[in-house]
């Protein structure tokens, strides 16, 4: 069982440009700080964050904003397509039909607990969405968030003047929330099991609107990658996750991974033991590759890469890479480059 679920980080970068808008960059800080979010991950689109952490974001922002329906002002700032290859994947599909299987089929390689449900009725489709964050703070955000994207897919097939039958949503009605319906264009029931989206049969085999030149559709291989790239469920790899993330802050302690994670530190040992593993070693492992990375590939100073890998200092730095490596940072920057220089004359 995933000790976290986890999904790619694209949203966050509409979230910040509309977080700004309303209220200021220290909002945006603020925000990104509540939910143990380094500010780098706005530019990081194709890592996965914990889904909890998008949601406590949200919430914190829209708390201190004042406006309940963030989250629909966020999600009418970026599309469908804007999901990276999952995205691009699922809007190439010829009808809307396939579209939606699409979107069923795909979720998994953007989110390892995020679901999709199609119910074709007599007169009516309806879709319905779980995070696999339900009941936790801010997720109903993630879930009325979602279903103004996925109402953007519909568009692309129904055309931009394409309203729901209804929308609901899996929240009470709040004294803000009467906008909702606007933003949604459509009837809004809250208080409802499920978060989902209704429209006409009728559509499902409504042609793409704006179909993809062969040039740019894609490949098998393509979809080869998205299977390699997407977040695992075991509590190491959620780890491994979080901990990658934490790094652009210089961030390793235990107590700040297992938060984000939704495990306690000592619960989050014992499921790591459980798979044969353990905080010290992948702590140890990210900060290897991170520092690896950093000297083959930039003329970064070794004090710096310390503080950026989390060591309060270039001496413990260097001991734990010689423990690592056999060699200083410095002599291991220039063994490889030169051997690379020699093997590439």
């Amino acid at each position: 069982m995933a000790a976290s679920p986890l999904v790619t980080a694209f949203a966050l970068g509409p979230a910040a440009d509309i977080i700004e808008r309303h209220a200021g960059w220290p909002t945006v800080e603020r925000s990104f700080r509540a939910a143990s979010l380094p500010l780098q991950v706005i530019e990081e689109r194709q890592v996965y964050i914990p889904y909890a952490a998008e949601a406590t974001l949200i919430e914190h922002a829209a708390r201190e904003i004042g406006d309940a329906n963030l989250a629909l002002h966020i999600g009418r700032a970026f599309a469908f397509k804007d999901l990276g290859v999952y995205g691009r994947y699922v809007v190439m599909a010829p009808t809307l039909v396939g579209a939606l299987e699409r979107a069923l089929r795909g979720i998994r390689y953007a989110s390892n607990t995020g679901m999709f449900a199609m119910d074709v009725g007599v007169r009516d489709v309806r879709i319905t969405f779980s995070s696999g964050i339900e009941g936790q703070p801010g997720a109903h955000h993630i879930h009325a968030g979602t279903l103004l994207l996925t109402a953007d897919l519909i568009r692309q097939y129904a055309g931009r003047q394409w309203k729901p039958i209804r929308v609901e949503l899996d929240q009470a009605k709040g004294p803000n929330l009467d906008s909702a319906e606007e933003l949604f264009e459509a009837p809004v029931v809250f208080g409802c099991a499920e978060p989902a989206i209704v429209f006409e049969l009728g559509l499902l085999q409504q042609p793409n609107l704006q179909p993809i030149p062969a040039r740019e559709q894609l490949t098998l291989a393509d979809l080869r990658q998205m299977v390699r790239d997407r977040p695992r469920k075991d509590v190491q790899s959620v780890v491994e996750a979080v901990l990658r993330l934490r790094l652009l802050d210089g961030a390793t302690d235990i107590d700040g991974t297992s938060e984000a994670v939704g495990l306690g530190p000592r619960t989050l040992q014992r499921r790591l033991n459980s798979e044969g593993a353990s905080y010290r070693d992948l702590v140890e492992s990210i900060r290897r590759k991170r520092a690896t990375s950093l000297l083959l590939e930039t003329p970064t100073q070794v004090a710096d890469i310390a503080i950026a890998i989390g060591y309060s200092t270039s001496g413990h730095f260097i001991r734990a890479f010689r423990r690592w490596t056999g060699l200083t940072p410095e002599a291991y920057r220039r063994t490889m480059l030169a051997t690379h220089a020699t093997m590439s004359a």
